[in-house]
């Protein structure tokens, strides 16, 4: 008698903040703390700059999703000084845009570098005898420098490509940016970008690391490692480009009762529903009768319903085994979005000078909930404010944690599957044919250099799906094809039976499409013909879906005013990278 096999479920790692910490309390007397600040400047020698300052301020800026904290927080603020009096014949030390204002804070008895940045945009009140400089990092320098990079596989010489961690070196050699430490790279690369600043350069290396590898790394602007020889042997040199994995912050520190204000609440969940239709598709036959047989399934909550009304919201699955694993699906995603979120904003209180983006606090308010285990949050963003002598800190919180050790380890997984999916099938080789319209127009010469194959184009301005088609079946084909249609298709049905047709063409064993971003035309939204390829894409293994439209709208590109469909030229750039990245 045959025994059914059983399915293996990893179990949830549960983790408890407390003790990993090892330690709940603040650890010192916040009053112990004590700032000093130094103003670099070139040529004219570094000044202390105590007994001038009337106010400073210092925030870390950066991306609002709680799970990107690791991605290059960007520090900015303002100094002011002061004279004794407005009509003082005192005059300020000498400081110009550009020098550098250091502030170092004593931390257990030890003082410690704490962060550099430009003094910049300066302003000069003779009302009241202030000087006022704006501040910021120099992470946000390389915003400003844009160029072009090219590490790409050789015949001879690198041929399995590059570490991320080369590649940035490199960059930071060729456009002379001090470098600290950098973690080491695992995976080979080989990187091409194109008119971007050296600051996209830098992340995106990262990004495809983190791709390959599921690590989660910071990029900050921080001291240099100690000199290992000379007259400063020991001694941190300045500040650079650092590089080093996400960890959590060492102390858990406990906020009670200095608590000096708090916003407290909920919001609706942004993924609330009260019914989830779920779509994806089932395996079914074996051999090379394998076919994906889609499937459908409909999960309502009535309690939901009587709360919150009717809120229907459709997800896709993906490959499941079966109905039964859709309908599980569709569950957790319909009880995680009735879940409301807990939101704790404009919390301030007493400065502690090592708190920063992405570290975990234990707030203690009891009355409201907030004990234990339930009040540990996670700083999305930090305001510190010196003035006076007094030393506050605003916090926005999160109940999100960045380093979920199961988001950590989903990421992990995902990326072993696609570094094995890689090594089982390879990047694409040889060459491509590229069929596509006016955006196969526009995109084609940025997608010629961020591609690493030949590259043949066949693409007009206002080309239907129906006559790329005829042109596809009169060509002859390599084994993979790019295809950028259905921009000008106003027919589901049509357009259908084109993807059916590309997909039945014969030698051609993938093929990558190009999804749509465009306003409704003859009756027909982008939704409709982008559903189109999803339900095609999950019928045949040989078609890839490459997502335009989730990176217009999540980024913000730029479309044309008059049809809302073609980009700028940054914005072909960035099609083409993303098709690069696809294919790569």
């Amino acid at each position: 008698m045959a025994t059914k096999a059983k399915t293996k479920h990893k179990k949830k790692i549960k983790t408890d903040l407390v003790k990993t910490y090892g330690r709940e309390e603040t650890p010192l007397r916040l009053n112990e703390q004590e700032f000093r600040f130094a103003a670099v400047r070139p040529g004219l020698g570094t000044i202390p700059l105590d007994g001038w300052i009337e106010s400073v301020e210092w925030n870390e800026e950066g991306s609002e999703d709680a799970t990107e904290l690791n991605m290059i927080p960007v520090l900015r603020g303002s100094i002011t000084l002061r004279k004794n009096h407005p009509d003082s014949p005192a005059k300020f030390p000498t400081l110009r845009d550009g020098h550098r204002l250091r502030c170092d804070v004593k931390w257990f008895g030890n003082w410690k570098p704490l962060w550099e940045m430009r003094m910049l945009n300066d302003r000069l009140s003779i009302e009241d005898g202030s000087l006022t400089f704006e501040l910021q990092d120099d992470i946000a320098q390389l915003i400003l420098t844009e160029g072009s990079v090219a590490y790409r596989k050789g015949k001879k010489r690198r041929k399995k490509g590059y570490r991320y961690n080369e590649i940035v070196r490199l960059i930071c050699r060729k456009y002379h940016i001090p470098v600290g430490s950098v973690v080491a790279g695992t995976e080979w690369h080989s990187y091409v970008k194109k008119d971007v600043s050296v600051l996209e350069m830098i992340q995106g290396a990262v990004e495809a690391e983190q791709k390959l590898t599921g690590r989660h790394m910071v990029i900050r602007w921080a001291p240099l490692p100690p000199a290992k020889k000379g007259k400063n042997k020991g001694k941190s040199t300045g500040y650079g480009l650092s590089i080093t994995p996400m960890r959590r912050n060492p102390i858990l520190f406990l906020f009670k009762d200095q608590i000096t204000a708090a916003s407290l609440g909920h919001q609706r969940n942004g993924n609330l529903a009260t019914t989830i239709v779920a779509t994806g598709s089932q395996k079914s036959g074996k051999g090379k009768k394998t076919k994906r047989k889609p499937i459908k399934v409909v999960v309502r909550s009535k309690e939901g319903e009587r709360r919150y009304g009717f809120i229907r919201r459709e997800i896709k699955v993906g490959n499941v085994e079966g109905r039964a694993s859709a309908r599980k699906l569709a569950k957790r995603s319909l009880a995680k979005g009735l879940k409301p979120i807990r939101i704790v904003e404009n919390f301030s209180h007493p400065g502690v000078a090592t708190v920063r983006r992405g570290d975990a606090i234990r707030v203690s308010i009891p009355e409201e909930g907030y004990k234990g285990k339930q009040g540990i949050v996670f700083v999305t963003s930090v305001n510190h404010s010196l003035a006076g002598g007094d030393y506050t800190m605003t916090l926005t919180l999160s109940f999100i944690d960045p380093l979920d050790p199961n988001k950590l380890r989903a990421d992990r997984e995902k990326a072993l599957r696609a570094k094995k999916a890689r090594n089982k099938k390879g990047a694409v080789k040889g060459a491509v044919f590229n069929e596509g319209d006016s955006l196969a127009v526009g995109s084609a010469g940025p997608l010629a250099s961020a591609l690493d194959v030949k590259l043949t184009t066949d693409a007009a301005v206002g080309r239907s799906s129906a006559a790329g088609v005829k042109i596809l079946k009169s060509r002859k084909l390599p084994d993979t094809i790019l295809v950028q249609l259905g921009t000008n298709d106003t027919s589901v049905s049509g357009f259908r039976a084109s993807v059916r047709s590309v997909l039945a063409l014969p030698g051609v064993s993938q093929v990558y499409w190009v999804n749509i971003k465009r306003p409704p035309l003859g009756g027909t939204s982008d939704s409709d013909l982008n559903a189109v390829l999803d339900d095609e894409a999950g019928s045949s293994s040989k078609l890839v879906i490459i997502d335009w439209k989730g990176l217009v709208e999540s980024q913000g590109i730029t479309l044309d005013s008059a049809q809302h469909i073609h980009p700028t030229a940054a914005g072909y750039r960035k099609r083409a990278e993303l098709i690069a990245k696809a294919m790569s």
